[in-house]
């Protein structure tokens, strides 16, 4: 009987569905990313397999490739057309990998075309030139606008190229005013600094940073009290614009002392009779790492709970569990080997800091200014 599969990717993982003519499933499992470990899957339902769908995500290139090369019919899905039909992008990875075959199997899967290899780096060079070209006029555009709308002068194109930054600042106004920012207690780490470097490029502007948890900086946004946030990744269904500015790497930490601190590459299921410190419900830092777990097929025992990453650390450190934290808040504690960061396979988990803001705020000059500067650091 005729087989069809499809997988969905992610940056470090994907799932596999394979199912039959009957839209019976035969095969569902996550595999990390390794083409090995897809190939010898798929390779048991070759000889009836009529086609491979895979999402054309980011990151497709290397599977593409590799099943290719494996002589796989491969059939790269639209995933923006798919979205078109009613129902049929489901909530998680294990129906939209089946979902992915089952549209193969009738006949209507939207599909993309896969360049050749080597037609590829071309491609990209050139998209990625539209794109800096697209923003470069946008930018221009907008400049031109906030300048007449603060000062009430109306420049040209070339002679708002012709500015200089001190130019551009002292037209703006942006030499003095109040700066509200609010960011995640783990965020305080890194946040302080690119404040303290706006500040000394500004010395005359009024810093207000609040440090809180992630349901209290939702409800600042909600209510309009900031200008901007730093945070982890925001939740769906906001009204929020949000830009993704530093990698956010969730360490696994131990005492010194844990039987696990000198050994390398531990499986995940060796965590299973340890006991771990967590942040508190409402914190950001322990919904992204319940996701990631949870995407990934992995559970945890919460024996210890903490309002704080600094009262974590110490409860690790005296050995009473595992915590998983920023590694940004343990960076002095790792260095002086206080705590160590355990081997263990799919960790770190990878995150990102997110700069936010709603999306109708209409931002001052200085805070303008403050996001041009947070963004430029990527």
């Amino acid at each position: 009987m005729k087989t069809y599969a499809g997988i969905d990717l992610h940056s470090s993982n994907n799932y596999i569905g394979v199912i039959n003519a009957k839209d019976k499933r035969l095969y569902s499992k996550r595999h990390d990313n390794r083409i090995e470990d897809v190939l010898k899957v798929l390779g048991k339902f070759k000889a009836s397999l009529q086609g491979v769908v895979i999402e054309s995500t980011y990151n497709w290139y290397w599977l593409v490739d590799g099943l290719m090369e494996a002589d796989f019919t491969l059939h790269l899905a639209n995933t923006g057309a798919i979205k078109q039909y009613e129902g049929l992008k489901h909530g998680d990875d294990v129906t939209d990998a089946r979902f992915l075959a089952h549209l193969l199997r009738l006949g209507i899967l939207p599909e993309g075309y896969i360049y050749p290899r080597e037609e590829r780096p071309v491609r990209d060079l050139l998209r990625k030139r539209l794109q800096m070209v697209r923003q470069g006029v946008t930018h221009l555009l907008s400049l031109q606008g906030q300048i007449t709308r603060y000062t009430g002068r109306c420049l040209s194109g070339n002679e708002v190229k012709g500015l200089q930054a001190e130019q551009i600042d002292e037209l703006m106004g942006i030499q003095r005013g109040r700066l509200d920012v609010t960011v995640t207690t783990t965020a305080s780490y890194f946040t302080s600094r690119i404040l303290a470097d706006f500040a000394r490029k500004y010395p005359d502007i009024a810093i207000s940073l609040d440090v809180t948890n992630r349901e209290n900086l939702l409800k600042q946004l909600d209510s309009n009290q900031c200008d901007l946030a730093i945070m982890g990744e925001p939740p769906e269904g906001l009204d929020l614009e949000s830009t993704a500015i530093m990698e956010n790497p969730l360490v696994l930490i131990a005492s010194p002392d844990h039987p696990l601190a000198n050994r390398r590459r531990i499986p995940v299921e060796a965590l299973g009779d340890q006991g771990f410190v967590f942040r508190e419900p409402g914190s950001g830092t322990r919904a992204a790492i319940l996701r990631v777990l949870e995407e990934k097929g992995m559970s945890i025992p919460i024996t210890m709970e903490m309002t704080s990453n600094e009262a974590i650390k110490q409860t690790v450190q005296a050995g009473l569990g595992l915590g998983i934290v920023s590694r940004y808040t343990v960076e002095l504690e790792l260095e002086t080997g206080r705590l160590v960061e355990l081997d263990v396979r799919h960790f770190p988990l990878r995150r990102y800091w997110y700069l936010v803001r709603r999306r109708d705020k209409q931002l001052s000059p200085v805070a303008q200014r403050f996001e041009s500067r947070v963004l430029d650091r990527e």
